[in-house]
């Protein structure tokens, strides 16, 4: 059989000749149109929130901060599954949804659902923050400040004001997260 489609292929070289350059300029014209993407979503939905508590232990982030968001947020359709990590002072819930569903829907389903719990959370705790869409990738790099010299407060107000901007200023880049240290507070008398 293949010695027949050898003999057919040079007996019939315009016709295979032809078909090749067909190939060529079909596949030249999907190159052309096919989405190309660094990093291409390979992962469902998904919706980070982090919650930010100064000086809380995290068995008490965990009781007051992140469970009663995460009692709230399970349940909302869509979601696949719920998952929490939770450190000094700082909770971060990651909720992912099945494939088929539209982040930007999800965000808001997620956000009616933390608006009620907001008002029940510990003083001191801030509001629920939703950190932008980005890919699947999601942390791309992670940087600590650490000094000898500087106190927690110095060492935050760097990262905050000079630090985040320049990075910001950098194409491609959706967010900087500064966590930890002590913000810097002015007190009127």
């Amino acid at each position: 059989m293949f010695n027949r489609l050898i003999a057919w292929s040079l007996h019939n070289r315009l016709i295979v000749l032809a078909v090749t350059l067909v190939l060529f300029v079909a596949g030249g014209y999907a190159l052309q149109r096919m989405p190309v993407d660094v990093f291409p979503e390979f992962a469902p939905p998904q919706v980070v929130i982090q919650t930010e508590v100064s000086g809380m232990a995290p068995q008490d982030v965990e009781s007051l901060v992140t469970y009663p968001l995460e009692s709230a947020i399970n349940g909302t359709p869509g979601v696949s599954d719920v998952r929490s990590k939770t450190s000094v002072g700082l909770s971060t819930i990651t909720v992912i949804f099945n494939a088929n569903t539209d982040v930007y829907l999800d965000r808001q389903l997620i956000n009616e659902r933390i608006q009620n719990v907001t008002g029940r959370l510990p003083a001191g705790a801030k509001s629920p923050v939703m950190l932008p869409v980005t890919s699947a990738v999601g942390w791309l790099v992670k940087y600590a400040l650490t000094s000898d010299t500087l106190s927690p407060e110095e060492l935050r107000t760097l990262s905050d004001w000079e630090i985040r901007p320049r990075i910001l200023a950098l194409g491609g880049i959706a967010s900087v997260v500064s966590i930890g240290g002590e913000v810097k507070q002015y007190q009127v008398r």
